[in-house]
């Protein structure tokens, strides 16, 4: 259950949140909305590489029934799904994930079918739909984040909304798969459950740091349904924020919940360096 109280858990750090962490979760939705275009990245991080779907993976997709309609709206989108990258000053790389721009289209008719999770043996049941899209990506990620790991000591992963989730169902993989070497952390946002009960069991042990900064009064991070009427089972280590009511969309933006919401856990005033 969510409360009310904006909360700030051992070990998060909202100005790092705020500074870093959104602005590569914005700049998924950037690589998307103006390809060719480099997107703006916190001081010192630099992008090596986009995340791209497989195209005859996407058109299979987009062919899919009508009870993967998750899946089908985050493939009509766009095939560019993030971008990959790093701050060579920090040794510091980063993986983030874009959700879909058609809030209205899906959050209504959020489908919860699953299955048993493809890449780590024994991990649990995921949504059937973000593996589905995982799958479309992967190809690209593998073939990417070499370059973005390269000299670097800590992996960051991201995604705001359905981006979440992706970045939740890749963290094994690029933890096991991967990167075995370098075992990343994830700060995300507004990102619904990726997967049942054993697959969190599974995830919070194969990704030790993992933040879900959650506004209280956005609805997607309550899909699909969770206990005690569903199935579905959130990971990671909640981090609630608060900017006061808003209409579903605005609730769950990035810009006009998440960012004032964390600006709440933070002084009066403060500002990204």
């Amino acid at each position: 259950m969510f409360d009310f109280k904006a909360s700030t858990p051992t070990g998060f750090h909202a100005d790092f949140a705020r500074c870093v962490m959104i602005p590569l979760a914005e700049a998924a939705y950037a690589v998307m909305n103006k390809p060719g275009v480099p997107p703006q990245l916190p001081p010192g991080f630099q992008m090596t590489g986009l995340i791209q779907a497989d195209d005859p993976l996407r058109q299979a997709i987009l062919k899919l029934p009508n009870q993967s309609i998750v899946a089908k709206a985050m493939m009509d989108d766009s095939e560019i799904f993030g971008l990959m990258g790093k701050n060579p000053a920090t040794k510091t790389a980063f993986v983030a994930f874009r959700g879909t721009q058609t809030f209205e289209d899906w959050v209504g008719d959020f489908d919860a079918l699953f299955e048993p999770y493809k890449y780590v043996p024994n991990g649990g049941q995921v949504h059937m739909g973000f593996q589905l899209i995982y799958g479309a990506l992967r190809k690209s990620l593998a073939a990417g984040i070499g370059a973005a790991v390269s000299g670097c000591d800590n992996l960051l992963v991201t995604g705001h909304s359905l981006g979440g989730a992706l970045a939740v169902t890749a963290g094994p993989d690029i933890a096991k798969n991967l990167t075995p070497s370098l075992v990343p952390e994830l700060i995300t946002f507004a990102g619904p459950a990726a997967g049942l009960a054993d697959f969190a069991r599974f995830f919070d042990l194969a990704i030790p740091s993992c933040y879900r900064v959650v506004n209280f009064w956005d609805v997607v991070p309550r899909l699909p349904p969770q206990p005690p009427i569903g199935l579905f089972e959130q990971t990671g280590t909640h981090v609630n924020v608060d900017p006061g009511f808003a209409l579903p969309v605005e609730a769950h933006s990035l810009e006009t919940a998440y960012v004032p919401g964390l600006l709440k856990l933070l002084p009066p005033g403060y500002t990204c360096a």
